[in-house]
């Protein structure tokens, strides 16, 4: 087909057809030839579209046309149902079936052969969610329909005479993952053990001695075999444990003094960690079983750092937390940074590691996996704990426990705030109580008064504000210096000194929280 005239010079035409034994074919365009000369076939559709000019085609162009010269070699025709689609129209020798970039779980395949006049079969098998290995078939297709279970890896091999002629070659785009590398001949392809779901597969016929095209991409993935060893005080060497597993002890007040990691897994790489240890630091990178800590110097570890290398870091992330002295089991981070404490000598008691698909997420809260601050008393701890909870415009927050008559000042972010300052107030008597809620900083000011006189205002609502103490009018004699009482008229009374630190400090705009 060819567009004429001006048509032509503002337009292009593409094609493509439906051949009854090749299914569709690529997509031709302004007069190219498009569908298949092949003894007993016949075109059964034919689509049409008319774009712009150069706006490029709409979908592979690989074989538009197939000869009969073509049809005398073997080709492999499959077909994709994935999730909310359904069955998708049959492609062939190479060709993208399924989607990407849609997050849609390839839920069966029909694969087959064409051209060819022996007995030759493509046998194939697929791993399925929530069934595992089904067994090989030759005809029919392979997963599921109906069931909504994604597969996640499969396997395919030539029998016949044909498999003296040819490799099959076949890849997958998993989730998360995109595109593996080419498998062949009955290895697998995909992922087990990850729940991650296939999307779209290529499949090829390739002569013996070919090649699909290198990729330096797995073209199967599973979960890598981790095993953590503890050394503890008093106990030594403790058995092994795997993945997700705890090692050494709660609840003995033993320290963690080594640590042996190992990993193996059919994706290339290994892991490396490094311990803080007592009176000497952050110790050197070791790997893959080797010492980290150390033996019979009665030397605690106090925090751990762990990392993926090589192919393994591009699709797992580690992830991993320490049981530390007092503290109990602190938050979870991953791939190198710390975990556990430093500066404070407290000590590593039990240590958590395991490995997830890269991007899967943490197991767990990540607010506070490390620290060189002291364990803090009770009620820090609870308000640390509820500002956590809170992001700020500014990278301040002040946060005011009102029955308590305690006020804290954080510095950091959401989820990562730590102290600046924890000091009592005294907030607003029963009668005129402070008010709860969040709230911002919209203003200050020096003084304010009429028969006293405040200082160092802060404002967060409406006439409520930090201040100091009152003094009498014009001086700064006390009127009233008592603290950790509820004896204000709405607003929160501080010391001057610690009154002009927060009008000194504290940026508008920074979240309060009174509750």
């Amino acid at each position: 087909m060819a567009l004429t005239g001006d048509l032509s010079n503002a337009y292009d035409i593409w094609y493509r057809c439906f051949d009854s034994k090749k299914g569709w074919l690529g997509w031709a365009c302004n007069g190219a030839d498009a569908g298949a000369t092949i003894s007993g076939s016949f075109l059964k559709t034919v689509e049409v579209r008319i774009v712009s000019k150069g706006g490029g085609a709409p979908g592979i162009t690989d074989g538009a046309f197939v000869s009969d010269t073509s049809a005398d070699c073997a080709h492999v025709v499959y077909q994709a149902h994935s999730a909310n689609r359904g069955w998708s129209p049959s492609v062939f020798d190479g060709q993208v079936t399924g989607t990407t970039g849609q997050s849609l779980s390839l839920q069966a395949l029909n694969v087959s052969l064409s051209g060819v006049d022996d007995d030759s079969q493509i046998e194939a098998r697929a791993h399925v969610a929530n069934i595992g290995w089904q067994e090989w078939r030759s005809s029919g297709y392979i997963g599921t329909v109906g069931q909504g279970l994604a597969i996640q890896a499969l396997e395919l091999r030539l029998n016949g005479s044909l498999a003296n002629q040819y490799d099959i070659y076949y890849r997958v785009h998993s989730a998360g993952y995109g595109w593996l590398g080419w498998a062949k001949n009955g290895d697998s392809a995909g992922t087990t053990d990850l729940n991650i779901q296939i999307e779209a597969v290529q499949i090829e016929l390739v002569a013996k001695g070919g090649d699909p095209g290198a990729s330096s991409a797995p073209a199967f993935i599973t979960a890598p075999a981790l095993t953590l060893q503890a050394h503890v005080a008093t106990l030594g060497w403790m058995n092994p444990v795997g993945n997700g597993d705890v090692a050494g002890t709660t609840g003995r007040a033993l320290a963690i003094e080594a640590l042996k990691l190992n990993v193996s897994s059919s994706v290339s790489g290994g892991i490396e960690y490094s311990a803080h240890v007592q009176d000497v630091g952050w110790q050197s990178w070791t790997s893959n079983g080797d010492i980290a800590g150390t033996v019979s110097r009665a030397k605690r570890i106090e925090a751990i750092k762990i990392r993926l290398t090589g192919g393994l870091s591009n699709y797992f992330d580690v992830w991993y937390r320490a049981y530390c002295q007092d503290f109990g089991w602190l938050d979870w981070t991953s791939n190198g940074q710390p975990a556990g404490t430093s500066k404070i000598g407290y000590r590593i008691e039990s240590v958590q590691v395991t490995i997830v698909p890269k991007g899967a997420g943490a197991p767990g809260s990540t607010g506070r996996p490390y620290t060189d601050q002291p364990l803090l008393p009770a009620d820090m701890m609870a308000m640390l704990n509820r500002a956590n909870r809170y992001s700020s415009n500014t990278n301040w927050l002040i946060m005011v426990d009102r029955q308590a008559c305690r006020l804290g000042v954080f510095r950091g972010q959401r989820g990562s705030w730590s102290y600046a300052q924890y000091w009592t107030c005294s907030a607003g008597a029963p009668s005129t109580p402070t008010p709860t809620g969040e709230y911002t900083v919209t203003g200050k000011g020096y003084s304010f008064g009429h028969g006293y006189t405040c200082y160092y205002y802060t404002q967060f609502y409406g006439d409520y504000l930090f201040h100091s103490i009152p003094y009498y009018q014009g001086t700064f004699n006390p009127m009233d210096s008592r603290m950790g009482m509820h004896i204000s008229q709405g607003c929160v009374r501080l010391p001057i000194d610690r009154a002009k630190w927060i009008w000194d400090n504290v940026p508008l705009a920074t979240k309060v929280v009174i509750y």
